[in-house]
This record gives structure tokens, sequence and C-alpha cells, in this order.
């Protein structure tokens, strides 16, 4: 009756970690896809957010003055185009930071969850 028993959880036990490695490598492609679709939008978002700074200051008009004058104009965009390429690398350097910074917590967490600790009391 033991044997029976115990080969009755063992059976229990190999199904349920069969499910469980199942259920771990759809999450696992669910994950990719969000990472992949979550750095297209943050990509694409970052470029028409971008675009639409350009768009604005293109638009804003302009004194006579600096706007018969080519050079100032050229100047101008050049600073412009400057600005917004610093603030895209400065947007994915941000969000390289986040990522990794969540990466290194879940590796710490993971890491130390795992790791039997053992508490040594001073008072015996």
């Amino acid at each position: 009756m033991f044997l029976l028993g115990v080969s009755v959880i063992t059976v229990l036990n190999c199904a349920g970690l069969a499910f469980l490695i199942l259920q771990h490598d759809t999450l696992s492609a669910q994950q990719r896809e969000l990472a992949t679709r979550l750095d297209e939008f943050s990509k694409s978002s970052v470029v028409e957010f971008l675009s639409q700074v350009t768009r604005d200051t293109a638009e804003e008009p302009e004194p006579l003055q600096s706007s018969r004058n080519k050079r100032s104009q050229e100047l101008r965009e050049t600073h412009i185009r400057a600005e917004n390429e610093e603030m895209l690398m400065m947007m994915t350097y941000s969000i390289e930071t986040h990522i990794r910074a969540e990466n290194e917590e879940m590796l710490m967490m993971m890491t130390y969850s795992m790791v039997p600790v053992k508490h040594f009391s001073t008072f015996q």
C-alpha cells in the first residue's frame, strides 16, 4: 500500500513537472515576442516624437531677417538635427539602462532564492 501511494505521488509530480516545462516554453515564447514588439514600439515612438518636434519647429514663424538669411537657417536646422539625435541617443540609452537594471535585479533575485541561507544566531 505504501509503494502504491509513493508511486501515485511520483506520477503526479512527473505530470506536474511536464506541465510546468510546457508552460515555461509557452511563456518564454510570449516574452520574446513582447520584447520584440516593445523594441519596435519604442524605436517607432521615438522617431515619431522627433519628427513631430522637427515639424513643429519648422512651422514656427521666423522673423523676416533670419528667414532671408539662408546661412542662419541652415545653422538652425543643423542645430535642431543635432539636438534630435542627442535626444534619441539619450532615450535609447535610458531604455537600455532600464532593461539592463531589470535583468540584473531578476538575476540577483534568482541567485539569492536558489542559495540556501543558514542563519547563525549569536545568542545560543
